[in-house]
């Protein structure tokens, strides 16, 4: 029931933000400042009681351990080198594990919006596609994984830019809180690669080989990313449904790069070159995201969590896939469809506990905590 109030709190403040008669741009920072309120206290509060299988509890359980380690012992615990330092120094200013829920809340939702205001071409859609489909449930999981996720999201701009050391050196400091980050050195390289069946053929070479040597790779991946889970995490099939995303970004990716004089992707604050290099970063992710979820849905859950770094890549490449049409479509009418999809797809997943916490608990209730 929580959850489908704060859908409808944020499907409000859209329509107020958008029709109450404020300029456009002043629409959008009403909107954004209400939904990075709401979805960050949302993250910010959670707390879940023991269970082995909750990764809430262990992220929890690692803060309070980080409250009593000596900062020597930082540097062997088992989490990469500057998640261990940045959680070491957050529960030393804030002595309360609870803190890391707030700090990573605040950073993760706040960099996800930050780059819809960026980049998307409808941030009001950006925001709900991101809090239905766009993995913010799976932050309150995979917290350190999505804190890798949020910093590689901020090297898109060195990448449209051409500025490869600071693409580099922001990638490094993901890597520094998830090895997993290391799957977005390419996008540099993408960038600067335009979409054609050239490029198709190598992505479905690439997708032929991880499905021919898919023990192989999947060994790889458990080994240099999630070594700290243990040998058989993420070898269970993930859900089927993943297929219906991979349908919508395979559809935005052929609006975008199809030929017609409607398919520039027009970024504000950038140039003409760099909003190409921007078209191809968006395509390259929206291809690498439909393959692994399409291995993920198929295969082995594990792929859906290196796809969950492209996943905002998908999602601004629906938007710009309709933005691209003609005069003659209905572009708000699709935007509809698109935004009914999505409550749909959220629907179905809050129905079947699905969404992460289920059931949710704020951390108050639990008033005799580990401190």
């Amino acid at each position: 029931m929580l959850y489908s109030i704060v859908l409808f709190c944020i499907l409000f403040s859209a329509v107020v933000g958008r029709y109450s008669g404020f300029k456009r741009s002043s629409g959008e920072k009403f909107f954004l400042i209400v939904t990075f309120l709401i979805l960050s206290l949302l993250s910010a509060f959670r707390y879940e009681a023991y269970s082995p299988r909750s990764d809430i509890y262990r992220n929890y359980m690692h803060a309070y351990n980080a409250m009593h380690i000596p900062w020597s012992s930082t540097l062997t615990f088992n989490d990469e080198l500057l998640h261990s330092v940045a959680r070491k120094l957050l529960v030393t200013l804030f002595p309360d594990p609870q803190a890391y829920f707030f700090v990573t809340a605040f950073f993760i939702v706040g960099c996800t919006l930050y780059i819809d205001r960026t980049y998307s071409p409808d941030v009001f859609l950006a925001v709900i596609l991101y809090y239905c489909i766009g993995g913010y449930f799976s932050a309150n999981n995979y917290t350190r994984q999505h804190i890798a996720i949020a910093i590689t999201m901020l090297s898109w701009r060195y990448a449209v830019k051409k500025k490869p050391w600071w693409f580099l050196l922001t990638v490094l400091i993901a890597i520094g809180f998830h090895s997993s980050a290391i799957v977005t050195l390419p996008l540099y390289f993408l960038s600067g690669r335009r979409f054609n069946k050239n490029v198709l053929f190598g992505y479905s070479v690439f997708a032929l080989l991880i499905i021919v040597f898919n023990r192989q790779v999947t060994a790889i991946i458990q080994m240099v990313m999630y070594s700290g889970y243990g040998g058989g995490y993420g070898t269970e099939s993930s859900n089927p449904l993943r297929l219906v995303l991979v349908v919508l970004t395979v559809a935005g990716i052929w609006l975008l790069t199809r030929k017609s004089s409607h398919n520039r992707l027009q970024c504000r604050g950038f140039s003409e070159e760099q909003n190409i290099r921007l078209k191809n970063l968006l395509c390259h992710g929206a291809v690498l995201y439909s393959i692994f979820q399409l291995l993920s849905a198929v295969n082995m859950l594990m792929f859906s969590r290196v796809a969950a770094y492209f996943s905002v890549s998908s999602a601004l490449v629906m938007q710009y896939g309709i933005e691209s049409l003609g005069y003659k479509y209905n572009k708000v009418l699709l935007k509809f469809g698109l935004l009914l999809l999505a409550i749909a797809w959220f629907v179905i997943m809050n129905a079947n506990g699905k969404l992460t916490p289920t059931p949710y608990t704020p951390f108050w209730q639990f008033p005799i905590r580990l401190r």
